[in-house]
């Protein structure tokens, strides 16, 4: 039995290998017609102000049931991830709730290791491949033919899981060169109750476009523009958990260095919270 530890979403499982996204997902979504469908569903998205888009039935069904049962198995490790507004990196617990309740960005918790052993292994290994094929020139070329947006490889996909009191408040992740997020959910028999829905938010505030965390689908979004947050997930929910692998693509035109967080991104950040605070209130 070994451990695969997979922090920040990269492993240490030995040297990575050119992994291509085609076998891991459902066939359907190679062909032209589909694909032109896709763009098309964008290009509207966009014209709407956001710019987004949702592929259901994303994986085959057994690598998405392979995935999924490995990420609710004692083979992963979690831990809680905690994030302030105006910290580009996560912070210690003690630091977070010390800071104000509406300064508290996100709560969650991460994927931090893998412990393979003769049963886990294979889904071990799916797991792995799917991550770095996400990023793969091949993914990249996925999300290029379906979008029309040209993006380059970003930071390898990291697994989240949301229980109870969880949260993912309002913000803008235009910042390090990303230009397009993508979040494939894990998650099975999800009810709109329990919370957990993916808002996006156009500049003015007055946009809203929503996406709960449906089985297997994959949703992909263009960063510029747009904020987003995650509804926190109600005691409702009770055992149930959502599980997603997320991460970014690159503009492909802004080079292999992308912009760093600035003291703009971090008072437009908290402007966004502070009015998303007073459109909720009552």
């Amino acid at each position: 039995m070994s451990t695969t530890v997979i922090t920040d979403g990269h492993s240490d499982a030995g040297p990575a290998r050119p992994r291509r996204l085609e076998p891991l997902i459902d066939p359907r979504h190679l062909t032209p017609e589909v694909q032109r469908e896709y763009r098309s569903a964008f290009a509207r998205s966009r014209e709407g102000g956001f710019g987004a888009l949702a592929i259901p039935d994303f994986l085959r069904a057994d690598v998405a049931e392979r995935v999924a049962n490995l990420l609710t198995s004692p083979a992963v490790t979690y831990s809680p991830s905690y994030g302030l507004y105006g910290e580009a990196k996560e912070v210690p617990e003690d630091t977070w709730l010390e800071a104000h309740e509406t300064n508290r960005f996100y709560h969650y918790d991460t994927a931090r290791s893998l412990t393979t052993g003769e049963a886990s292994l294979p889904s071990v290994v799916t797991l792995v491949a799917l991550q770095q094929a996400l990023v793969s020139n091949s993914g990249c070329d996925f999300v290029c033919v379906v979008t029309g947006a040209d993006v380059a490889p970003g930071h390898q996909f990291s697994v989240h899981r949301m229980g109870r009191s969880h949260f993912l408040r309002i913000h803008t992740d235009t910042i390090f060169g990303r230009r397009m997020a993508a979040v494939l959910n894990f998650t099975k028999g999800w009810q709109k109750e329990f919370g957990g829905t993916l808002h996006l938010v156009s500049a003015d505030g007055k946009r809203r476009q929503s996406y709960p965390p449906n089985w297997n689908t994959l949703v992909l979004f263009d960063l510029e523009g747009v904020a987003h947050y995650v509804d926190p997930i109600d005691g409702l929910a009770r055992e149930h958990v959502r599980l997603s692998l997320g991460g970014w693509y690159a503009d492909a035109s802004a080079g292999s260095v992308g912009r760093s967080l600035t003291d703009g991104d971090r008072e437009r950040c908290q402007a966004m919270r502070i009015r998303d605070l007073a459109n909720r209130a009552p």
